[in-house]
């Protein structure tokens, strides 16, 4: 609960923030809201803590898990934002927002393929073995 509640302080505070720096800073606003309204809530009421006590892990193996997806986005939004500096400003915002898309998606997509590739197909196992 004090999660939620610290959130709903801050998150609007992101947003009137984020407001006058576009799009771009209301996903800043909220990546931040998010992040702080989990964390500095009080140590023992975290979101992530609470989520660790109940399935029994450690936190080391929590940063494992996450590590995978963490790496890819980081990468997506690199590749995103490359792609948005390098295409001409007269271009639709349309054409340029499919295409910046794409290249976060691919991006994504084939850096997950080449480093976690072996950890992606025992996912799928698992999910295809599940539908039997």
């Amino acid at each position: 609960m004090w999660c939620s509640v610290f959130g709903a302080v801050i998150l609007p505070l992101g947003f009137c923030f984020g407001a006058s720096y576009g799009i771009v800073g209301e996903g800043v606003g909220v990546g931040v809201g998010v992040g702080v309204g989990n964390s500095v809530s009080g140590w023992q009421r975290t979101s992530i803590w609470i989520a660790l006590v109940v399935t029994e892990t450690s936190f080391n193996s929590w940063l494992k898990a996450i590590a995978p997806a963490a790496a890819a986005s980081f990468r997506m939004s690199t590749a995103v934002l490359a792609t948005r500096h390098w295409l001409p400003a007269s271009l639709p915002a349309a054409i340029e927002f499919g295409t910046a898309i794409a290249a976060g998606a691919l991006a994504y997509a084939a850096l997950v393929a080449v480093l976690f590739r072996k950890r992606d197909l025992a996912i799928l196992k698992v999910v295809g073995d599940s539908r039997q």
